[in-house]
């Protein structure tokens, strides 16, 4: 008996055209992973070496932080017309200006020494005592006012160890309605981070420019210890120069004006402030270092490359500790 295949041949060819067609996709898609595996893989890599820089030039910083100590023994930030500009050395002071760190492993690397002290102390038991200058602030805005007595109350009832509310506070029962159980901590703040999780802050307190709590200062790790101290005006947040002094806004804005002013073109305030205007800063702010440092390091290994940017913070004194070295912040992004 014969079999005619004649009216198979069609259906053949379909087989052997689709066969085709998923091979070329499938090499087509291996040839994309391949590509992508290989950038991401480049990424990486460019990546892991930007912050293996930014922690050599921040060991590097350390070390010539030390030796400007030991060189010069007057830390302060000078208010007066000074002979920064026209000395020889390079000084390295908690100044907040950025500065290049040149011909570092053919990258580019800035650097900018800040005070770890730049704002409002939440540590302890009763961080709301420092809230309260803040206060004076809304005088003539009674809703705001209010508003903050009430983000007050619930930065008490997050710390306190009872379940009592504050009025218009916020307990646990709260913090479950908005399903950010099982807070509250019911103890003092660990980190200073923990303002975020606390609603309504976002109307009084803003992140810095790199996405940091500035306005706040480092909680100490626990062991670490660090005393309380008046902000650095040089490394103080924009928001807490308003926050802790009295000036208008037009004056608040010439202020900020005239420390950005010292950070691009070291000129100094002296030249750009009234003297009765300084003599007021000086009440809330330090002009002299504290000893306990935040060093800002930028990296960038082309133009096309995205900068990595670490932040240390740690205490140097004129020689190093015995011991390891104790950071109370290290973060890189």
């Amino acid at each position: 008996m014969k079999i005619n295949y004649k009216n198979n041949n069609g259906i053949a060819l379909i087989a052997v055209v689709g066969t085709l067609l998923v091979l070329t996709v499938v090499v087509a898609s291996s040839t994309i992973m391949s590509q992508n595996i290989k950038y991401a893989s480049n990424s990486g890599t460019i990546r892991n070496k930007a912050a293996y820089i930014a922690e050599s030039a921040a060991s590097r910083i350390q070390w010539l932080i030390i030796q400007d100590k030991i060189k010069f023994s007057n830390r302060t930030i000078k208010t007066t017309a000074s002979d920064l500009d026209t000395e020889e050395e390079e000084r390295f002071l908690a100044d907040g200006s950025f500065k290049e760190l040149n011909d570092y492993y053919d990258a580019n690397v800035s650097y900018a020494i800040t005070d770890m002290f730049s704002g409002i102390n939440i540590a302890g038991s009763k961080p709301s005592k420092s809230f309260k200058p803040l206060i004076k602030k809304y005088a003539l805005d009674e809703e705001k006012r209010d508003n903050f007595e009430i983000f007050i109350n619930k930065v008490k009832d997050y710390i306190d160890k009872d379940d009592f509310l504050n009025k218009d506070g916020m307990e646990s029962q709260d913090y479950n309605s908005l399903e950010l159980g099982p807070l509250p901590r019911n103890n003092n703040f660990q980190y200073r981070e923990e303002i975020l999780l606390i609603p309504g802050y976002e109307e009084f307190f803003k992140q810095d420019s790199y996405g940091r709590l500035s306005a706040f200062n480092i909680i100490p790790p626990k062991g670490m210890r660090i005393s309380n101290k008046k902000p650095n005006f040089y490394s103080a947040d924009d928001n807490i120069i308003s926050y802790l002094t009295s000036f208008e806004e037009d004056a608040i804005e010439r202020i900020i004006d005239a420390r950005n002013e010292w950070f691009t073109s070291r000129t100094d305030i002296s030249e750009t402030l009234e003297p009765d205007e300084i003599s007021a800063l000086k009440k809330h702010f330090s002009f002299k270092e504290s000893g306990y440092f935040t060093i800002i390091i930028k990296v960038s290994l082309s133009p096309d490359c995205t900068n990595r940017t670490l932040f240390i913070s740690l205490k140097i004194d004129k020689k190093l500790p015995k011991d390891n070295i104790s950071f109370y912040d290290w973060t890189i992004h």
